[in-house]
């Protein structure tokens, strides 16, 4: 499902995994993207193979803001503001993106979402939740009650934050990290994969496991 009207065509920005992923929830839906802006040409499999691709930004001026949503199909790795850029980039020019909701998630009707955001499958987000624009709530991950995740956060597959957490913008959650409750995380902080956060962090500060030795 998408956050604005439906009787506009999607288009998607990036044709690499995290697209994979989305086509695959919008397929299910019933809404596949009328074109794909991608750098180079990418091979997708059938049905994807059939949607019209564009490879510069330029052809962008083809499809009017008032016509189309925007779908943000870029994931995000820690460090990278890629995803971010497309975003505002975008937004400046006066479009619009659609969410990505998939119907296998559980979302509370008491949470709210902002625009762009997408929420993959597996997923959970419990009631008094705010998700700020084109967050990321990744495959299987957990978002419980009254957390808030301002813009541009990332929450990977399998991580789980507990009751009242709050993410600064550009936060990244790793896969299967753990952030215990009323935590606070400052501005593009990093929780790395499979951390446990029992402390605040500070802005841009990060956190990562302990290392794990093999004895014979």
């Amino acid at each position: 499902m998408t956050n604005l009207s439906t009787t506009k065509k999607l288009v998607m920005i990036g044709a690499g995994g995290h697209a994979r992923v989305l086509l695959d929830i919008l397929s299910r839906q019933q809404q596949m993207p009328a074109a794909i802006f991608c750098a180079e040409k990418a091979q997708l499999a059938t049905p994807f193979a059939s949607i019209k691709q564009y490879h510069l930004d330029e052809q962008m001026s083809e499809f009017s803001p008032d016509e189309v949503l925007l779908v943000n199909a870029v994931g995000r790795l820690p460090g990278e503001h890629r995803r971010m850029q497309i975003f505002d980039k975008f937004k400046a020019q006066g479009y619009q993106f659609a969410s990505v909701i998939s119907e296998k998630a559980l979302v509370s009707a008491y949470c709210s979402l902002g625009e762009g955001v997408q929420i993959l499958d597996g997923s959970i987000v419990n009631a008094g939740v705010q998700i700020a624009q084109n967050c990321i709530v990744n495959t299987a991950a957990v978002i419980e009650h009254d957390c808030k995740l301002d813009a541009h956060v990332m929450v990977a597959p399998g991580a789980v934050l507990c009751g009242n957490v709050h993410c600064a913008e550009q936060v990244f959650i790793g896969a299967g990290a753990t952030v215990i409750q009323n935590i606070a995380i400052g501005k593009a902080a990093l929780v790395a994969a499979g951390a446990t956060l029992v402390c605040d962090l500070l802005e841009q500060q990060k956190v990562y496991p302990a290392r794990h030795f093999i004895v014979m």
